[in-house]
C-alpha cells in the first residue's frame, strides 16, 4: 500500500513538472507593426505582464514600422526595459523613428536582410523636443551596452561622427552596417533564425494577438483616419448650416465627430472633458446663430470647437497638424460643393425634406394675402431663416437662399400657410 501510494505521488509530480517545464519554454511574440499609438503602447504593456504571469522565457518584438507618436513610443520602451525578463528584438522591416527606440529598447536586437533602423528625427524638430528625444534614445542604448553616440544621431542632425556620419545627416543603419558597428547583435535571415542565434532553443513560439477592440481602435485612432473624419465632419456639419432642413451631411458630419471622439477617449488618448469642450462650443456657435452680429459667443464657440479637436488627438503638435489639414481639405470641398451641386439642386436632395404638392393630391395651407407686398424689419439675420416685424408683430420667414442682416428692410413675396417668403427691398 506505501508503494502504490509512493508511485501515485512521483507520478502526480511528474506530470504537474510539464506544464511549468512548457511554460520555461515558451517565448511570446509581440508585433510592432504600422503606426505607434497609445493603443500599441497598451497592447504591449498587457503582453509583458501575460509572460510574467506565465513564466515565459523571452518576450520577442517583431518589429516593422515607419513610426509614430513619440509618446507612445517611450511608454513601450519603458515597459521593455523594466521587463526582468529577456527581451529580443528582431526588425523584419524598417525600425525607423519611434520603431528604433523600441529596437535599441531589448536586451538583443537581431536584424533581416533588407532592414533598416534609424531616421528617428521628431517632428517637429524643435531644439527642445530634440534634446528630450535624444537622450531617450541614448539612454535607451546605453542600458543595453550600445553606442549611444550612434543613437543620438539617428535623431540630432547636428551630431558628427566621423567615418560614419557627417553634420546634417539623420543616422540611418542597414542590417549589416548595424551589425559592424555593435548596434545590432546579429544578421539572420528569420526569426527563428534570430532565436537560435540567440540561444533561446528550444522554444515554444506563441503570438500575443490584438483584440478586435484594439484593431477597431488603432484603425479608428489612426491619423489618416481620424484626419479623414474630421474632413467629413466639418464639411458635412458645414453644408448642413447653408443648405435647408437637416439630411445626409448633418447626419454623416456628426457621425464622423462621434468617431473621432469616441475613438480617441477609449484609446485613452484623450478624457471626456474635450468631449464637453466640444459641446460647449456647438451650443456658443447655435447661440450665434440666433443673435445679431458676430461677436463673443461665434468667436469662443469656434475657438472651443478647435481646441477640443486638438486636444482629442492625443498630442498637440499631431492635432495641430491633422486640424489644419482637414480645414484646407475642407474649405476647398466645400467650394466645389457650393459651385457646382448647388447649381444642379443636389444638396437640397440631400435634405430631409417632404414636399406635398396639389396635383400630389395635397392641400397646401390657406394663402395669407394681407401679407404679400408689405414690409418689414430683419430683427435676426435671415440665413436663410429669421425673425422679422411687420407693424410690430414677428413673423419666421424666410428668404429664397439669399442672405440679409439684421435691421435691413424686407418685402414679403409669398404667405401660404406658415411659410413666408421674403427679399431685400432693394432688390
Amino acid at each position: 500500500m506505501r508503494k502504490l501510494f509512493l508511485w501515485m505521488t512521483i507520478i502526480l509530480l511528474v506530470a504537474m513538472s510539464f506544464p511549468a517545464a512548457a511554460a520555461q519554454d515558451t517565448i511570446l511574440r509581440v508585433e510592432i507593426h504600422g503606426e505607434v499609438d497609445p493603443v500599441m503602447a497598451r497592447h504591449v504593456e498587457r503582453a509583458v505582464a501575460r509572460a510574467l504571469e506565465v513564466g515565459a522565457k523571452a518576450i520577442l518584438f517583431d518589429i516593422n514600422t515607419p513610426g509614430g507618436r513619440i509618446d507612445a513610443a517611450t511608454d513601450i520602451s519603458a515597459a521593455i526595459l523594466r521587463s526582468p525578463l529577456r527581451t529580443v528584438a528582431v526588425v523584419t522591416g524598417q525600425a525607423w523613428s519611434a520603431g528604433a527606440l523600441i529596437a535599441l529598447s531589448a536586451n538583443e536586437l537581431y536584424m533581416l536582410p533588407g532592414t533598416s533602423i534609424g531616421a528617428a528625427e521628431p517632428i517637429p524638430s524643435t531644439e527642445k523636443i530634440v534634446s528630450a528625444w535624444r537622450g531617450v534614445m541614448e539612454s535607451a542604448a546605453e542600458q543595453n551596452g550600445r553606442d549611444s553616440r550612434l543613437a543620438g544621431a539617428m535623431v540630432d542632425s547636428d551630431i558628427e561622427i566621423e567615418g560614419i556620419i557627417e553634420r546634417g545627416k539623420l543616422l540611418s543603419l542597414t542590417a549589416r552596417r548595424a551589425v559592424e558597428l555593435g548596434m545590432a547583435d546579429g544578421s539572420a535571415d528569420n526569426v527563428q533564425q534570430a532565436l537560435t542565434q540567440a540561444e533561446l532553443t528550444p522554444y515554444t513560439l506563441e503570438d500575443v494577438p490584438y483584440t478586435t477592440t484594439e484593431n477597431t481602435l488603432r484603425f479608428v485612432t489612426s491619423s489618416q483616419i481620424s484626419t479623414l473624419l474630421l474632413i467629413i465632419g466639418l464639411v458635412g456639419v458645414v453644408v448642413e448650416v447653408i443648405s435647408p432642413g437637416f439630411g445626409v451631411p448633418g447626419i454623416l458630419g456628426m457621425a464622423a465627430f462621434g468617431f473621432y471622439f469616441a475613438g480617441n477617449i477609449m484609446s485613452g488618448q484623450a478624457s471626456q472633458v474635450v468631449l464637453m469642450v466640444f459641446a460647449l462650443g456647438v451650443i456658443l456657435l447655435a447661440v450665434e446663430a440666433f443673435a445679431a452680429g458676430f461677436g463673443i459667443a461665434g468667436i469662443s464657440g469656434i475657438l472651443l470647437v478647435i481646441t477640443s479637436l486638438v486636444l482629442a488627438a492625443g498630442d498637440t503638435a499631431l492635432g495641430l497638424r491633422m486640424v489644419t489639414f482637414a480645414v484646407i481639405i475642407s474649405a476647398v470641398l466645400i467650394a466645389i460643393l457650393w459651385r457646382f451641386l448647388a447649381k444642379r439642386n443636389i444638396l437640397a436632395k440631400l435634405s430631409l425634406q417632404a414636399r406635398s404638392t396639389s396635383e400630389e393630391g395635397y392641400l397646401a395651407g390657406v394663402r395669407d394675402v394681407s401679407l404679400v407686398g408689405k414690409t418689414g424689419t430683419t430683427i435676426t439675420h435671415l440665413r436663410p431663416a429669421g425673425i422679422i416685424d411687420i407693424e410690430g408683430r414677428r413673423y419666421d420667414v424666410i428668404t429664397e437662399g439669399a442672405y440679409v442682416p439684421a435691421g435691413k428692410t424686407v418685402v414679403v413675396m409669398h404667405a401660404q400657410g406658415g411659410r413666408i417668403v421674403v427679399k431685400p427691398e432693394a432688390e
